[in-house]
């Protein structure tokens, strides 16, 4: 069952820390070592030396309590005539006692998550990447994790309605959104998470000053290579000055409707 398991597994003794087992996973992850059986750990992987993989060993087999490490960085040379590669691993040293209870070894357990690390450092600048262009449009951006939870605002946003990172981390945005609005942008909202189409509304939004002005608000979800929901990405285009372009035209309009009724009556 050892030799066969998806995980990184290898049993050692004594002080010295010496193999006595190493399945196939964890042969896999050390690249071309030869027989490693029998050999220490020092004398098996000379190039981990300074990496904290050895001092680990020793004090769990000094002091009897297991060591558990999320995501720590190894250089690895995988091959005779290879460079050096950095992986990332997830594992326990997990101490083994005689029938006496005594330190006699340790039980290691874990598993090679590099290309979970990869994708997630990817999708991390990626993101930030989003957030840099983001800075630069002249509208209002936010963004929303899968859920429809905001939780990154531009720059533009703050400016704006003076709001702070604090406040909106307590999840009171809609309070900057006109009463009046707010149904119709929270109904639209709901019904694009549900569906996972974009949304457009137009809401008015209140300013630093308590004014309001009227917002053309688009989001769109993103997908990661799976088809998955993992963020929304939303934009608050102003359109103040055309609703007021678009009033005055329909008043210059109404008066030359007006006027035309005139001429014709006279």
């Amino acid at each position: 069952l050892f030799y066969q398991a998806p995980g990184i597994i290898a049993v050692l003794r004594d002080a010295d820390h010496v193999f006595e087992i190493a399945n196939e996973a964890y042969l896999e992850l050390i690249g071309e070592r030869g027989d490693i059986i029998g050999k220490t750990v020092r004398d098996a992987l000379p190039d981990i030396e300074g990496q904290v993989f050895f001092d680990l060993l020793d004090r769990v087999y000094a002091t009897g309590e297991p060591f558990i490490g999320r995501e720590i960085p190894v250089m690895l040379k995988r091959s005779s005539d290879g460079a050096p590669e950095q992986r990332y691993v997830n594992f326990v040293y997990q101490p083994t006692r005689d029938h006496l209870g005594k330190v006699s070894g340790i039980f290691v357990e874990g598993s090679d998550v590099t290309d979970a690390v990869m994708a997630n450092r990817a999708l991390r600048e990626n993101e930030q990447r989003l957030r840099d262009l983001a800075n630069t449009i002249p509208h209002l951006a936010w963004m929303a994790d899968a859920a429809g939870q905001l939780h990154w605002y531009n720059d533009r946003w703050y400016d704006y309605t003076g709001s702070t990172l604090e406040q909106l981390e307590e999840g009171r945005w809609l309070d900057f959104i006109h009463p009046e609005d707010r149904p119709l942008l929270v109904a639209e909202r709901a019904r694009a998470h549900a569906s996972g189409e974009p949304y457009e509304v137009q809401a008015r939004i209140r300013s630093a000053q308590g004014g309001y002005r009227s917002y053309f608000i688009r989001a769109a979800p993103l997908r990661d290579s799976t088809g998955a929901i993992g963020q929304w990405f939303g934009t608050d285009t102003d359109v103040t000055a055309i609703e007021s372009a678009q009033s005055e035209l329909r008043a210059a309009n109404r008066r030359k409707d007006e006027f035309l009724a005139m001429l014709a009556h006279e």
